[in-house]
């Protein structure tokens, strides 16, 4: 990842060795332009205009009917080795080509308008121009590093940012990270002291500072970094006291924060991967499938060749692609002069790989893909698939690895909270000898408990009872020793 200049200097933390850094300049973000940091845009597509073509037919290529499909039309454009026309070859492959390629592409746009929707999101950034709070609507891919943004409750983080200050007292604000680990527990972050201190509603265009960070990485829990105040002294920052792009600010009604990295230098950008080409458990077995059926095709191609070096004067019109003789009768064959030589038996095993390449299903790509789509259709629409507390259905954002669902054998997780999404429902409990059920009314709570005093009611003249008779007792036993 691009790191500015990205010079030799001390490390952040003042300690021994070099390592690179970046300065920032907090509240000017015209004096970061100039050491070329990256915009604050995303891009999660598989291709590019440039190159689609290439990347897409490489990837295709190693369906292995595919690149035998193309091995075939090569064969075909030998002279006189095949009576079958090339196009007769090159046409359905084209068509299996185009119709995996149209597809691709369309998944690919729907992933570049994704893209365009989140860098196109509104944020709110401080005008540096007045001392107090006066902010300016922006988009989330015209950020730069040094912006001053401010975020509110339940927003998501538009990029990594120094926080400053936020509404809670000493600076602190809860994080859920679930975009970034998939943990639902709220994370407590805080600000610096010194910062907390100038970076007010009413103060806060004025705050200036200088950060030295670390270069962008992809290390989520760990960061490096000074920071200092004009006219005051360095301060080390931490992990804690950096907000994440992706987070979302839950509990606290606002923060300060200052962008640090942005866009692909993000760290959560850094630990992305490129959409990866995937194929699924299907289509290996097919391409397993189709090479045992390309072994049995070669043998027969094997032994029709070596029938043909036998056998005197072997040669047919759908072999070579004539049955013309000469003056003696001879069959007029450009490869009937290499009868019963090596080379003779290349040219009728080349010949006849071309007869047999209807044994090859060619179609059964197409026909794989067309099932795809339209399972990933039904996906989208499938109702028991919906979840209603967040109003969001399924998406399939791939159709390649459609049938791999419901095929999961083994689960490693190392918590429960994984699988049952840290939701406990409430059931049932007993207080004071009364049950609380979510089943009952308050009619049945109100009659449970008019029972048990009762009961307790009932205890307490039975207990006054015994007591009497057990005075009565005493007094018999005391009356007869006398």
């Amino acid at each position: 990842a691009a790191s500015g200049r990205g010079s030799r200097e001390s490390s952040p933390r003042g300690g021994g060795g070099d390592v690179p850094t970046r300065d920032v300049w907090v509240g000017e973000p015209d004096r970061s332009v100039d050491e070329h940091f990256a915009k604050n845009t995303i891009s999660t597509t598989k291709y590019t205009w440039w190159n689609f073509l290439f990347k897409n037919l490489f990837e295709q290529f190693r369906r292995i009917a595919n690149a035998y499909f193309l091995l075939i039309a090569a064969l075909q454009l030998v002279p006189g080795l095949s009576n079958v026309s090339f196009f007769s070859s090159i046409f359905p492959l084209s068509i299996v080509l185009g119709v995996t390629a149209v597809k691709e592409l369309f998944e690919d746009v729907k992933r570049a308008r994704s893209d365009r929707t989140i860098n196109r999101r509104a944020t709110q950034v401080v005008d540096t121009t007045v001392r107090a709070e006066r902010l300016v609507d922006k988009q989330w891919r015209d950020l730069q590093v040094g912006h001053i943004v401010k975020v509110r409750k339940n927003e998501l983080i538009p990029c990594d940012m120094m926080l400053l200050n936020s509404s809670l007292p000493q600076g602190l604000c809860y994080i859920e990270t679930a975009n970034l680990d998939g943990e639902t527990n709220l994370k407590l972050f805080q600000g610096l002291k010194d910062t907390i201190a100038v970076a007010t509603p009413d103060n806060i265009g004025r705050v200036r500072a200088h950060i030295k960070s670390e270069t962008p990485n992809n290390r989520l829990y760990v960061y490096e970094g000074t920071l200092r105040l004009d006219g005051g002294t360095e301060l080390s920052l931490s992990a804690k006291n950096l907000l994440l792009r992706g987070c979302v600010l839950r509990n606290t009604d606002w923060v300060y924060g200052a962008v640090v990295f942005t866009g692909q230098e993000t760290k959560l950008m850094q630990n992305a991967t490129k959409a990866p080409s995937k194929r699924s458990t299907i289509e290996k077995q097919m391409n397993w499938g189709l090479g045992t059926i390309f072994l049995a095709m070669f043998a027969m191609c094997f032994f029709c060749a070596m029938y043909g070096q036998v056998e005197p004067g072997f040669s047919h019109w759908y072999v070579h692609g004539t049955t013309d003789t000469d003056a003696d009768g001879v069959p007029d064959d450009v490869f009937f002069a290499f009868s019963g030589s090596f080379r003779g038996f290349i040219f009728n095993f080349g010949s006849f790989i071309v007869l047999f390449s209807t044994m090859v299903p060619i179609s059964l790509y197409v026909s794989i893909e067309f099932a795809k789509v339209f399972q990933a259709l039904l996906i989208n629409q499938d109702k028991t698939m919906y979840y209603e507390p967040k109003n969001m259905a399924a998406k399939a954002r791939t159709t390649n690895l459609c049938e791999e669902l419901g095929q999961v054998e083994y689960i490693f997780s190392d918590k429960t909270g994984t699988l049952t999404c840290n939701a406990m429902e409430f059931k049932k409990c007993s207080v004071g000898a009364i049950s609380f059920d979510v089943s009952k009314t308050d009619d049945d709570v109100a009659s449970e408990r008019a029972a048990a005093a009762a009961d307790d009611d009932d205890g307490a003249v039975d207990l006054d009872a015994d007591n009497d008779d057990d005075a009565l007792a005493a007094a018999a036993a005391a009356s007869a020793t006398a």
